[in-house]
């Protein structure tokens, strides 16, 4: 009982002082208001704002310019101490009225996952004029730290083409914790050139990856984002043969996406009628429906 007390009394003392020792990265200021003040404007709820403030925010975010960069990066690497974690699991343990209290609790959660996606979307206001900022994205995609690191990939993401060679150098780097998040930022790119068919030799490297879920991953992007079929198309076709079902399945279902430029495909396809996994006999099937008679 005593231990339980002094657990209650040391999460209590520590939420009184989070609540009013809390610190406040507010960021540079455009007409008096904080970069941080603009963005919870920008990222309110739908009903407590109009159109046109949440146009204003990003027309003010704009204005910081530049200024606004390392601030971003310092909030995407931000994450809880482990220490005010286990306090808030240690919190929630404690008597109903107590351990759900909201404000502590909140308190407690901090706001460095919300201010850490903040910075990954604020980036899209960027775009390429971010572009400084993405040697240092690119060292956070090897963080430790899995939300750190996919921050980082969804930021460079956002910057456009010019961040392309970080990704394409990040999808075969295993101290990247999560590559198929890379896989999906370089899907939204769509390149062709010398981009492309670089992105194309590390999708098909990770297609191969014993990392079932990167592997799934490039199978996906390869069927859905290049110009370039005649590279994509063989690569597909050879993982049809892959030993796992989910990966043959994928290869499958993105040579449909193609439709008649897939043709090659057909004979690997209709061998895969016969596959012993239902998904990948009516990923097969499928796909030739899409390629037609």
């Amino acid at each position: 009982m005593r231990r339980r007390l002094l657990l209650l009394s040391g999460c209590a003392l520590a939420a009184i002082l989070l609540t009013f020792l809390w610190p406040r990265d507010r960021g540079p200021k455009y007409q008096g208001k904080s970069l941080s003040a603009w963005l919870d404007v920008y990222f309110a709820d739908s009903h407590d704002k109009s159109a046109a403030q949440q146009a204003a925010a990003a027309d003010a975010v704009r204005h910081i310019g530049t200024n606004a960069l390392p601030w971003l990066i310092k909030w995407l690497r931000s994450e809880p101490p482990a220490w005010r974690t286990k306090l808030e699991a240690a919190w929630r343990k404690l008597p109903d009225g107590i351990g759900n209290s909201g404000p502590i609790l909140q308190r407690l959660a901090g706001k460095e996952p919300i201010y850490g996606d903040r910075a990954v979307q604020t980036f899209a206001l960027f775009g390429e004029s971010a572009s400084p900022m993405i040697p240092e994205l690119s060292r956070l995609l090897r963080d430790p730290k899995p939300a750190v690191s996919t921050r980082a990939a969804e930021a460079l993401g956002c910057i456009g083409d010019q961040a392309m060679p970080a990704l394409i150098a990040a999808l075969t780097d295993q101290r990247v914790s999560d590559r198929s998040v890379v896989a999906v930022q370089i899907s939204f790119k769509q390149e062709s050139g010398t981009n492309g068919v670089a992105a194309i030799a590390a999708l098909t490297q990770c297609l191969k990856s014993k990392d079932p879920q990167l592997a799934f991953w490039a199978g996906h992007v390869l069927g859905r984002s290049w110009a370039d079929r005649a590279l994509t198309i063989p690569v597909l076709i050879d993982g049809l043969s892959d030993p796992r079902p989910d990966v043959r399945a994928v290869c499958a279902e993105s040579l449909g996406w193609p439709g008649e430029q897939s043709r090659q495909a057909v004979p690997s396809l209709t061998k895969a009628l016969s596959d012993p996994d239902p998904g990948v006999r009516n990923a097969a099937s499928e796909a030739l429906r899409r390629i037609g008679p």
